[in-house]
């Protein structure tokens, strides 16, 4: 499995979709730079960065959150942005976001649900091997 990036990027538009397809290649220098659900910010420069970059893109089918990851993370982030009364600041905003999404991506028995019941079911041509140590 990859290693994933977290950043606040501000404004999201093309610029910032390549800096990201950028920073998660950086991350992920050894290969297999998969990437799922971007089709939508796919504009005619992004592909031209996705090509020089050589990603490969996993397109999910739309209006289809349940096979995407990150909306299993978001959905843990609001949760957990609702049981503060207050987000005062967007320091603190960033802060309770930082916090759940490290502490999802980091339980391996997150990605390996998702994995077994998820992704090695729609992309069966091209599955994931799960090893022990998940």
């Amino acid at each position: 499995m990859g290693r994933s990036v977290l950043t606040f990027i501000g404004k999201g538009n093309q610029q910032t979709m390549q800096r990201m397809l950028t920073a998660i290649c950086a991350a992920n220098e050894e290969g297999g730079n998969d990437c799922g659900g971007v089709g939508a910010h796919l504009t005619a420069s992004v592909e031209a960065k996705v090509l020089e970059l050589g990603i490969v893109l996993v397109n999910l089918p739309p209006y289809s959150p349940e096979l995407n990851l990150i909306e299993r993370i978001w959905k843990q982030v609001k949760k957990a942005i609702g049981k503060h009364a207050l987000v005062r600041t967007i320091e603190e905003l960033e802060n309770v976001i930082q916090t759940t999404f490290v502490t999802c991506y980091s339980k391996l028995s997150f990605a390996k649900s998702w994995i077994e019941n998820i992704y090695n079911h729609v992309f069966e041509k091209y599955p994931i091997a799960i090893s022990d140590k998940l």
